[in-house]
């Protein structure tokens, strides 16, 4: 009992290891971003070759699947676009100490809710 308290407020204590630096925490969006994207694309079973239509290099495309530190969000939103899918940035807050909010979870309420479109919708579903 005695350790198992001890590690719980050691967890309270310890800060997530996205909050030690700006790069730490842009790394993190980016590997989220890539884990959702090649999720999506297998669920979909969309080709990556759609990336590849309009004039991209194969090597190009590869460093975008592989290399985290080379995204910016102009190169998301092609990646998104030429497979059909959207990007969208989330802003949210967290209690002290945690870390981001996976997209994942975002995505899976935005998907609970009905997929709505904007807050009207969004209230339009709440109220039913």
């Amino acid at each position: 009992m005695v350790a198992s308290q001890n590690v719980e407020e050691t967890m309270k204590q310890s800060r997530h290891w996205t909050l030690e630096s700006p790069d730490d925490a842009e790394f993190s969006s980016k590997f989220d971003f890539l884990e959702q994207f090649t999720s999506m694309c297998r669920h979909k079973k969309l080709a990556y070759r759609k990336l590849l239509e309009k004039d991209e290099h194969p090597t190009v495309v590869s460093c975008w699947l592989k290399c985290c530190h080379i995204l910016c969000l102009g190169i998301m939103h092609r990646m998104t676009a030429k497979t059909g899918l959207r990007l969208s940035v989330v802003v949210h807050d967290v209690p002290e100490n945690e870390g981001p909010v996976s997209g994942e979870v975002f995505f899976r309420c935005w998907e609970a809710m009905g997929r709505p479109q904007d807050m009207g919708d969004f209230n339009e579903r709440v109220k039913k």
